[in-house]
Order: C-alpha cells, then structure tokens, then sequence
C-alpha cells in the first residue's frame, strides 16, 4: 500500500495529515535522486498544501531519546506525534508497531 489513499483523503479535507521537517528533508532527497531539484520542489510546494508541518523541541527529543523505541528518527518523529495529541502514527515500518500503545497507536500502510 502507498500513501495515495491519506493524501487523497487529505486533498478532500477528510483527513489532516502532519509530518516534520526532517521528513521533508528525507522526501526531498530521494525525490531529487530519482527525478532533479527542480521537480523534487515542485512536489513536496504541492505536499505542502495538504500537508501541515508540526515541529519538535529539545524536550521532545529528550524524551525520544529516553524511550524504549530503539529507531531514533522513529522515536524523535513518534514523541512529536505526542506532543500535537495526534489521533494515529503512520509509518511504513511494520517493526515500529510493537511500540504502539493506548496513547498513540501506530498504523501501517
């Protein structure tokens, strides 16, 4: 399964959609490896309009690093999750599910 169905639910308004920085900075270095610079832009400007950007803090990473989940980018991006109240963790990662819990369940596509 891909991120289509969320992001064309997110287009609809039926679904709000957050992610960070550095998983945009992630996207946009693989999107400039398989297409350019230009297009990589072009796609995460579109992203952008349907997706909000939420930010960490030294805190959360704190707690991150603190914590049980073993993936550092997992458990800086999941501790941000917290912080917003967010209602579901989407990650492609099946291994990161066992982490999941009452107070943020973890989803994959």
């Amino acid at each position: 399964m891909t991120a289509t169905p969320f992001l064309k639910k997110a287009v609809s308004g039926d679904l709000i959609v957050y992610t960070t920085p550095s998983i945009i900075q992630i996207s946009g270095y693989w999107l400039s490896k398989t297409y350019n610079r230009g297009k990589a832009r072009e796609i995460l400007l579109a992203l952008t309009d349907v997706i909000t950007i939420i930010e960490s803090n030294h805190l959360d990473i704190i707690k991150a690093l603190k914590s049980e989940i073993m993936d550092i980018e997992d458990a800086i991006q999941y501790y941000t999750a917290l912080k917003y109240k967010l209602n579901y963790f989407i990650s492609l990662d099946k291994e990161f599910t066992k982490n999941t819990n009452d107070m943020l369940p973890i989803k994959t596509l």
